[in-house]
């Protein structure tokens, strides 16, 4: 069994700001080492459940933030950015049979987080078909395109229940959820117990046909904190401006949509 684990900082347990999440921040390094903790829980319950391929991606800012002398031994690695579409599931193709993601977190403007946002901070809002778009929805749908369902995840109890409402046979794990820029946290401890007995229980279940059904057709309506970003942008070819600070664009796959995202 071959699985595909990524791992992001703001939904593991604990972190409240972006002090603790971005790589200058005063108090970056102990939650680095937090999420590095829940990365190998992930591996360690994905190995207990039989995986004899498990690829880990860094998938947060840098792409450097996990403390890779500490992931077990036969474990691959993706660190950095390629510039790929697929970003934060980058090399994943229809050699995988599951995906794991770990410390993840709710679409910009969701309170469920106080760090909640989609991809970057540049957006206010940003919609798929009429619904939020949050990290965990355009990379399932991207794992779909090569049947490879979404088994797990780990974050924030919003985030949880957002991915639970597209597929009830997913595993969670709840670290906390928001009030405010506040957190109720489970402890980082307690975290990784859930995640590596979580992802062991779900990679033992039948999850074969669980990946997400495709749209046969896509619009992205992107709501930008600045207007004049949504105006630079708008020259994107087939993005349209609908508001001062919003652009639209329309494809007829996921993939598309996905490569829009590099380029605003």
């Amino acid at each position: 069994m071959k699985v595909y684990v990524s791992v992001d900082i703001e939904g593991i347990a604990g972190i409240a700001h972006w002090d603790e999440a971005l790589h200058n921040g005063p108090d970056y390094p102990a939650f680095r080492t937090l999420m590095t903790n829940e990365a190998i829980a992930a591996c360690e319950g994905a190995a207990n459940a039989g995986a004899d391929e498990i690829y880990v991606r860094d998938a947060h800012e840098t792409a450097r933030n996990l403390e890779i002398a500490r992931l077990p031994s036969g474990v691959r690695v993706i660190r950095g950015w390629s510039g790929h579409p697929y970003k934060m599931i980058q090399e994943l193709d229809d050699s995988f049979d599951a995906l794991v993601m770990v410390g993840w977190h709710g679409p910009a403007a969701d309170g469920g987080n106080p760090l909640s946002h989609t991809m970057t901070g540049t957006y206010a809002n940003i919609t798929l078909n009429g619904a939020p778009l949050s990290e965990f929805g355009i990379n399932a749908l991207l794992a779909a395109t090569h049947k490879v369902p979404v088994v797990f995840l780990s974050g924030d109890a919003a985030m949880c229940a957002q991915a639970q409402a597209v597929n009830p046979e997913m595993g969670v794990v709840e670290t906390k959820y928001g009030h405010g820029a506040s957190v109720i946290s489970i402890t980082p401890a307690e975290s990784c117990t859930r995640i590596r007995t979580g992802v062991e229980a779900a990679l033992r279940t039948d999850f074969g046909g669980h990946a997400l059904p495709a749209s046969d057709h896509y619009v992205m309506e992107l709501r930008f904190n600045h207007h004049e970003l949504a105006y630079k942008r708008s020259f994107y070819p087939g993005a349209d401006l609908i508001a001062d600070d919003t652009i639209r664009i329309e494809a007829d796959t996921i993939f598309e949509i996905s490569r829009a995202l590099v380029f605003m």
